[in-house]
């Protein structure tokens, strides 16, 4: 299976089901979520992410999960609208990530300020 099919194989399931189940693969998020848990992905238009939403996305080999940041203001080659994306282990983005490689957002139970309050104790420590 390709890159493109395995992601368009989740986009369907997920707008079947309304949510996927996955595992986070690494800890860029930590302490928010750690390597190896169990997260649920929901459905989410990209037009409607708000700052600090943790989006999945796919970015060819693995599914990745950042706080989203905000929208770019070029778009790529093809003319598609790129993100900017960013995790909490990270002090700075990402590189722009395309808008179809997003998967939907992070449903969890642990508290939902507690990714941008990390963000902010950073930044605030490296002024």
């Amino acid at each position: 299976m390709t890159d493109g099919q395995y992601l368009a194989a989740q986009k369907e399931r997920l707008k079947k089901s309304g949510f996927l189940t996955a595992k986070v693969g690494s800890d860029s998020m930590k302490p928010w979520l750690l390597k190896g848990e169990d997260i649920v992905v929901a459905l989410k238009p990209v037009e409607e992410l708000r700052m600090f939403d943790p989006v999945v996305f796919w970015n060819g080999k693995d599914l990745i999960v950042h706080l989203f940041l905000r929208f770019n203001r070029f778009k790529d080659a093809n003319g598609e609208l790129m993100i900017l994306t960013q995790g909490l282990d990270i002090f700075i983005p990402d590189q722009s990530v395309s808008a179809s490689a997003i998967l939907g957002v992070v449903q969890k139970k642990k508290p939902w300020w507690l990714g941008p309050y990390m963000l902010w104790v950073r930044w605030r420590g490296h002024r």
